[in-house]
This record gives structure tokens, sequence and C-alpha cells, in this order.
């Protein structure tokens, strides 16, 4: 066999962008909007960002007034996300496209004192996402699906190993947007 069989897991340009889709609804389809991201040459979040501008063009009203690498430090989106604040008082919303990227992003709106009028969209499903968004300071956060995606991998090397089976070459789970009102 060659490696891999087969790739099983996130469609980050989708799940992009369905993010970039959410966050120009919520914020009525016009205003600017800002995103953090880690490194420049990873692969997965170079798609969340490619999705997301994408899901921006379909609303003329939305800007993306600019983007940001962290290098996967929470200290420093915190610090990009805080300079873009100011000066971009204006802003509307914010998509931080990892873990990280999202934790610094909603502290910077809050130390701001902005929760609520800028809004925040995460990427993953960390506890300090979830607490955040039961305390209102992140909207929304796009979950993937590790259980399923670490399931559908043991399967199908099982059938590929016993059954000679051919394994699809990209078998994608899909992700869960979690709100405010779905979280419990």
């Amino acid at each position: 066999y060659s490696f891999p069989l087969a790739y099983i897991g996130s469609d980050n340009e989708g799940g992009g962008y369905e993010v970039g889709k959410k966050l120009c609804e919520m914020i009525g389809g016009k205003g600017k909007v800002y995103l953090n991201t880690t490194n420049p040459d990873v692969s997965s979040v170079a798609g969340r960002k490619a999705g997301f501008e994408k899901a921006l063009k379909e609303y003329p009203g939305v800007t993306l007034v600019g983007f940001d690498y962290n290098l996967d430090n929470q200290e420093k989106a915190q610090q990009q996300t805080a300079a873009v604040l100011q000066a971009h008082p204006d802003l509307k919303g914010v998509f931080g496209t990892n873990l990280f990227s999202a934790q610094g992003a909603y502290r910077a709106v809050v130390a701001a004192g902005l929760t609520g009028a800028v809004k925040v969209a995460s990427w993953d499903a960390g506890m300090d996402q979830i607490q955040a968004l039961e305390r209102g300071e992140i909207d929304f956060t796009l979950a993937q699906k590790p259980y399923e995606i670490g399931q559908l991998a043991v399967e199908w090397g099982y059938k590929y190993l016993t059954q000679n089976a051919t394994v699809p070459k990209v078998i994608r789970p899909g992700f869960f947007i979690i709100t405010k009102d779905n979280l419990k």
C-alpha cells in the first residue's frame, strides 16, 4: 500500500467558509472584520483563512481589515487583536482560526470592553472556548469531530487490513457550530 491511505479529517476550507458566512450574518452583512491565525505554512489554517475570505466575497458590505500570524502564541494574538481594535474602533467581528488565535482574540475584545459589540468567532471547542461561550465572550465556535475522525480511521484501517476494502481517498465527518443557544 502507499501511505497515506486516505485523508480522514476536517474540511478546513469548508469550515472557514461556514465561519465566514455565520460571522457576516451576525454583523448584519456589513462592517469590518479581522482574522487572527497561526502560521503561514500550515495547510489547515491556510484552508480556514481561504474559506473565510471566500465567504466574505459573498458579502460586499463586509471588509476584511487584515490578518495576522501569531505563531501559536496566545499573548501575541491578544496583542495583535488589541492593536486592530485600536486602529479600527468600528470593528464588528473577529475570527480566531485555532485555539490560541481564538483565546487571544476574545481576551482582547473583553479587555477593550467590547464584548457583544464585536462578534467573536472561534475554531475549536476547547474548555476555555466553551466557558467563554457560556459567559458570552465568544459568539460561536466551530467544533471539529475528533471522536468521529478517530473512529472512522480505525474502522477504515480495519476494513482495509481484514477485508481488503478500497478506502475512499477523502473522508470528512464534518463539524458542528456551537452557539450559546445549542451549547447544552
